[in-house]
């Protein structure tokens, strides 16, 4: 448990420094990630640059690219040489106040649900869902080989729905979707 709270500071630190290294042009110059405009257009995701390096990664941004809300969780395009469309998936909530992210990069890739707060995006803590489609299934987790964690739909309210999808190491494959509770208040993983 202590690792895991080490781990959450050093995350938001490190979130903290790449926001603060990208300048306004680099918003205006971003990357607009397919499929991440938020229902009121007001929001999307983007890839940019850091300051004047190669550095870069995924912000989100107001659409009118005059404001940096936050980091995502996403791999960039130059570090994967993979592109966006087909890899990222962007599901908001019709409030446009939460969106689900998934970037099917990783061998074991996992949805990162955030909200809108005073300060911008925050990245909600949530449960270890590969553990509980573990227990669904009946598996344990040094079987699996590789898995996803699929946003589907987020019809309205606090619960969105993720396809999680395993591969054992025996070649078989397993699907579930799974309602999960992310409701506009709550724990942060920044906390």
């Amino acid at each position: 448990m202590i690792h895991r709270f080490i781990a959450l500071i050093l995350f938001a630190v490190a979130s903290l420094l790449r926001a603060e290294s990208v300048l306004p042009k680099n918003i205006q110059q971003g990357k607009l990630i397919p499929g991440s405009i938020s229902p009121d257009r007001k929001y999307c995701l983007l890839e940019v640059f850091h300051s004047d390096t190669t550095q870069n990664s995924v912000i989100i941004a107001t659409t009118d690219r005059k404001q940096n809300l936050g980091t995502a969780d996403v791999h960039t395009e130059c570090s994967t040489d993979a592109p966006h469309m087909g890899r990222t998936t962007v599901v908001w909530n019709p409030d446009s106040k939460r969106f689900v992210v998934h970037d099917a990069f990783p061998k074991h890739s996992n949805a990162s649900i955030h909200r809108l707060t005073a300060a911008g995006f925050e990245q909600l803590l949530s449960h270890d869902i590969l553990a509980a489609a573990c227990g669904h299934f009946g598996i344990k987790l040094e079987s699996i080989s590789s898995s996803g964690q699929l946003p589907t739909k987020w019809p309205c309210g606090d619960l969105v729905y993720l396809e999680v999808a395993v591969r054992l190491k025996n070649g078989q494959r397993l699907r579930h979707t799974f309602s999960i509770h992310a409701p506009l208040q709550g724990p942060s993983a920044q906390q």
